[in-house]
């Protein structure tokens, strides 16, 4: 029936995933406006494209009801662009200096800091990333402290079983 780009998140490349795999050119790069487009004439509503999306910014709806919330929803999506290329989704890898190891975190909570979120990553894992917590809206103005631990850190199951 349709489909919906959230350009909240999305990169708007001409490289999308999701254009690549649509079977019958519903979704498409205009290279006049530089941005992903789609035509909802042609969509066959088989998904492939959202599937294939890593930010899940791609929505495809079957029936007017699902049209009108994926509309409600990218409406509401507090999410911006700034957030998924930046802080909030780490679109490109992880730059290690930005990692704590678990013993880091361990020794400043022990410290007394009263309030701290632990972000717990995969960064080898595109999705992991793309969905990253929104820690300024969590906490707002309150101060805290925010530490991001890999995976591949060998201690941080028992500081997610801890915390």
């Amino acid at each position: 029936m349709s489909v919906f780009v959230n350009f909240n998140i999305c990169d708007n490349a001409s490289e999308c995933s999701g254009i690549e795999v649509c079977p019958v050119g519903a979704l498409f790069w205009d290279a006049e406006n530089e941005t992903v487009k789609s035509d909802n004439s042609k969509c066959i509503s088989c998904g492939a494209c959202m599937e294939a999306c890593p930010a899940g910014a791609i929505y495809v709806a079957h029936n007017e009801k699902e049209e009108m919330q994926i509309k409600e929803d990218i409406e509401n999506d507090p999410r911006t662009l700034e957030d998924l290329l930046v802080e909030r989704y780490g679109a490109s890898p992880v730059d290690e200096t930005l990692l704590s190891t678990v013993q880091e975190v361990m020794d400043k909570i022990n410290s007394g800091t009263e309030l701290f979120a632990i972000e717990i990553i995969d960064s080898e894992d595109t999705p992991c990333l793309i969905n990253s917590v929104p820690v300024s809206e969590a906490f707002g103005d309150k101060a805290y402290e925010y530490y991001k631990v890999d995976t591949g850190d060998k201690d941080y199951e028992t500081l997610a079983e801890k915390y």
